[in-house]
């Protein structure tokens, strides 16, 4: 058995739920989340999704490709959803549906193999425009190569619909071309800003403004954690490349309605991402529990401890009560179910509420196994295993932060957009940032942006903890803000 590395929980442990043997049944929630039906969807063919799925592949009807590989996919989950067991899953990874030919992502751009860089994705190049077009020919190059990828992305985009409910993730499901999408869509922004460069403007606003649309029904989607992410990724990088185009526009541009609807802040269903997030975690993880079986728990077991303490504990009768482990891991879902449910500006009064955020865990980080096992099997009693998977929950808190990092930057980018559009002059920015009142300040925390004379640069503290083993980042975002010209007497 392949062992998940997606132990998932939520929030608080229900101590009494965990203790109370007796119960037999799935709280009607739970049995709600687990009944996967089989797909019949009329909008599945306005489903960017379902396009993203093979949008690589060599038969001209990719969609029904993709449609082919989701449609497997359900009908394997549901299948080892009702034997308890991944193990038809498990013997389907060589399914050649999986496997279709692929057309090449061609990103190289000399004969070195070095592959192409889209100087707008680092969220700290400045004036990442004018390095991106520097070299047109290298760009004009790459558009001929990835000419049917172009197109499909363009129609992908195009479609009124994105969200990935199928079915629960496990760890053998298809995923979709993420890697491939961040490629595309990076030249497809190229592109836009080159027509704009061009004296195109209207053009390449509304090709921007296509592919913010697109990324925003990804946020709001109801998808994978992936899907959420990559929505949040994309829209920084959009947020970025459009902070940038300040400096080349006219003023006339700079206050058009083309330009800030780019700008507009999220909806209150965007802000509210974490909902469907949560929901759609909760899934993978009772899928999880469900189909784990007797001898799943006994490898696991054998491979986690010592033969003696293997021998002297799961002969014992440690047992794994899947009903209480799945409706435990529900009750655990609700507090951060119903954060996520709070927009701005009541979410304000959500951020020190996470900051202080932590799971109710038995065990010590400091704990030896022996002594964790002591305590975990007297809080949990007969449902000792489910209550070491409920242990090893993640804490989803962080999923918040990168959600809130969304806003404020784009916060700081549309103040960056009333300095350029106000024309104001550096010297002059310390004062105008002030008479803006909560339009310069973190929408969360309202601290207020930091204004750097010296690098030219407005700055706000980030949220988004850094791990201890992530690679050091800057812990603040920055727009540079470029000296605007002397007004004309």
């Amino acid at each position: 058995m392949k062992r998940w590395g997606l132990l998932l929980g939520l929030s608080l442990f229900s101590v009494s739920l965990l203790a109370n043997t007796s119960a037999t049944e799935l709280l009607p929630e739970v049995k709600k989340l687990m009944d996967i039906k089989p797909i019949n969807d009329p909008q599945m063919a306005q489903n960017a999704y379902v396009y993203l799925m093979a949008i690589d592949a060599v038969d001209d009807d990719y969609f029904e490709v993709g449609k082919k590989v989701i449609e497997h996919d359900n009908q394997l989950v549901r299948q080892s959803i009702k034997d308890g067991s991944l193990t038809s899953i498990e013997n389907n990874t060589n399914n050649p549906l999986y496997h279709y030919k692929k057309l090449e992502l061609a990103m190289k751009v000399n004969d070195e193999g070095d592959w192409y860089r889209y100087f707008c994705k680092d969220l700290y190049k400045r004036q990442c425009i004018q390095a991106t077009l520097y070299n047109a020919s290298q760009l004009d190059a790459l558009y001929k190569k990835n000419k049917i990828l172009l197109a499909r992305y363009n129609t992908l985009i195009k479609q009124p619909f994105y969200y990935n409910n199928y079915s629960p993730l496990t760890p053998y499901s298809p995923m979709a071309n993420y890697a491939l999408l961040i490629n595309i869509s990076s030249l497809y922004q190229a592109k836009a800003l080159e027509i704009i460069a061009q004296g195109d403007v209207t053009t390449g606003l509304a090709m921007l403004q296509q592919q913010q649309s697109f990324y925003k029904r990804m946020l709001a989607s109801e998808a994978s954690l992936i899907d959420k992410f990559m929505g949040m990724h994309l829209l920084l990088i959009q947020y970025h490349t459009i902070a940038d185009l300040f400096d080349h526009l006219s003023p006339d541009i700079l206050m058009s309605h083309e330009l800030t609807d780019l700008l507009k802040p999220l909806t209150s269903q965007e802000q509210q991402a974490m909902v469907s997030l949560l929901e759609r975690e909760f899934s993978i993880q009772l899928t999880y529990y469900q189909t784990i079986n007797k001898e799943d728990v006994k490898q696991m077991m054998e491979e986690s401890f010592d033969e003696a303490f293997y021998i002297n504990e799961y002969t014992g009768n440690i047992y794994y009560n899947q009903t209480l482990t799945m409706n435990a891991a529900y009750e655990q879902m609700l507090p951060l179910m119903n954060l996520a449910k709070i927009t701005l500006p009541d979410a304000r009064a959500n951020y020190p509420v996470l900051q202080k955020y932590q799971l109710d865990r038995t065990c010590d980080k400091s704990d030896t196994i022996g002594a964790c096992f002591i305590k975990a099997k007297y809080r949990y009693g007969e449902n000792f295993i489910g209550g070491m998977f409920l242990e090893q929950s993640f804490n989803h808190k962080e999923y918040f932060f990168r959600l809130y990092d969304l806003s404020n930057y784009l916060a700081l980018v549309n103040a960056k957009l009333l300095i350029k559009q106000q024309q104001i002059n550096v010297q002059e920015i310390p004062a105008f940032l002030e008479s803006l009142g909560d339009k310069a300040k973190n929408p969360y925390t309202l601290v207020p942006f930091t204004w750097d004379a010296r690098s030219a640069t407005l700055s706000t503290e980030r949220f988004e903890p850094v791990r201890e083993y992530a690679e050091e980042r800057p812990t603040t975002f920055d727009v540079y803000i470029e000296a605007t010209k002397p007004k004309k007497p």
